[in-house]
């Protein structure tokens, strides 16, 4: 079984249950890792910061901070 672990330099794609939500090209490359640390929440309310990648897009020359947790890895097996 491929390693699904995703490091900075690994094809990624958004997973296939977020698809619908969020209009993306079909995959991209990790250049970087980041955190996301929210800010504009009422003054009662608090989140953690949020562990995400810096992706790049080539089809559409675009670069965007997603939640580590709505990547999946694009494995390529040689036959």
């Amino acid at each position: 079984m491929p390693d699904t672990t995703i490091y900075i330099g690994d094809l990624v794609a958004v997973k296939k249950e977020l698809q619908r939500f969020i209009s993306l090209p079909e995959w991209g490359i990790v250049i970087d890792e980041t955190t996301i640390i929210p800010s504009d929440l009422p003054e009662d309310e608090e989140m953690d910061p949020i562990d995400s990648w810096v992706v790049f897009f080539p089809n559409n020359d675009d670069t965007l901070t997603i939640p580590k947790n709505c990547l999946k890895k694009i494995v390529i097996l040689d036959e």
